[in-house]
């Protein structure tokens, strides 16, 4: 059990924490990574040169460092990796759930949620800046996919990668904890500073593994989306944290690009209900007298509902390329 200690507000200053997290700090951040990350502040700075200040050995620094690093309390400049700097709360935060979840759940269910409503907002936030500033790859990036289109996407990119993909827990399921849905699903490229990999963390997939990878997450409900460079996204509307964002804001189209929708066949459902169920967003859902309504306008493209149907009564098609009736709900 670690031991609650004051963290003064100077530091509070540097890791930005916010109010809620403030009590809790003292289970994120060791005593020994407080004084690193005091010392090295903003302006990266050397392990010979934490050595020479706290007089011990390098070695002795650079394990510091080290863990520091691994926990992504520190981050490594990207001008010279040799060189390190103070973390935020908000960077680190992920990672604290991610692999340090009984940790995580030592802190009181109501206060985690809300520290889970504070970063869903601090994410929302630096993302729509980048939807403003150009940054966002929104249509690339976040946008649903249909698995068969998913698997030939991210297949194409490992194929052309010089490195294999890897794949880390989600941090949305790891932070909210709102459902019981598979959690070792979030697949990176990055191998560079900073990086998961880079960190310590990670397990590398073959192509094989790769696609069964996706193909479990599909047969779970989850939803699949691909960068343009192969990052895969395998995700839930209860915990994450891009969805819970686009609905928030009513962002659905923007961030959260849909591409795909679902052409519903009545006369071959018979309203088993399968698609109600794993549907996220609520465009399938079953009326009292247990028939299967649909609204189109509710759809994301997903493609969940049509690998769960049984009959064959949904598929997926382009939104741009198929004349779907939209504004009108199948009830």
């Amino acid at each position: 059990m670690l031991s609650e200690r004051i963290i003064e507000d100077d530091f509070h200053a540097l890791f930005e924490t916010p109010g809620c997290v403030k009590p809790y700090v003292y289970k994120i951040v060791s005593p020994g990574e407080e004084k690193l990350m005091r010392f090295l502040g903003r302006e990266p700075k050397s392990i010979t040169e934490a050595s020479e200040f706290f007089h011990v050995p390098f070695e002795e620094a650079k394990n510091l460092a080290d863990k520091a690093y691994s926990r992504a309390n520190i981050h490594k400049s990207r001008e010279n990796p040799d060189r390190y700097y103070a973390a935020t709360l908000y960077d680190r935060l992920g990672y604290f759930t991610q692999y340090e979840q009984e940790a995580w759940l030592t802190i009181p269910k109501e206060e985690r949620r809300i520290i889970d409503d504070w970063y869903v907002e601090a994410y929302s936030i630096l993302t729509i800046n980048d939807m403003e500033t150009g940054k966002a790859d929104t249509h690339n990036h976040f946008g649903f996919l249909p698995i068969r289109y998913a698997v030939e996407k991210i297949l194409a990119a490992a194929e052309k990668s010089d490195k294999p993909f890897y794949v880390v827990p989600c941090n949305c399921r790891t932070t909210t904890n709102a459902c019981d849905l598979p959690r070792e699903t979030c697949v990176h490229e990055r191998y560079g500073p900073n990086s998961q990999w880079d960190r310590g963390h990670g397990r590398q997939l073959s192509l094989d593994e790769l696609r069964e990878l996706l193909y479990a997450a599909d047969k779970a409900g989850l939803m699949h989306s691909v960068s343009s460079t192969g990052h895969v996204c395998n995700c839930d509307s209860c915990c994450c944290y891009p969805t819970r964002m686009a609905l928030n804001y009513n962002l659905k189209g923007e961030y959260r690009a849909i591409n795909y929708v679902a052409i519903y066949d009545r006369d071959k459902c018979v309203s088993c209900g399968l698609c109600a169920k794993r549907c996220h967003l609520k465009a399938f859902r079953k009326d009292p007298t247990g028939k299967i309504r649909y609204d189109p306008n509710l759809c994301w493209g997903c493609g969940i509902c049509e690998t769960a149907c049984p009959k064959g009564a949904i598929k997926t098609a382009l939104l741009a390329e198929h004349n779907h009736p939209q504004g009108i709900s199948y009830e």
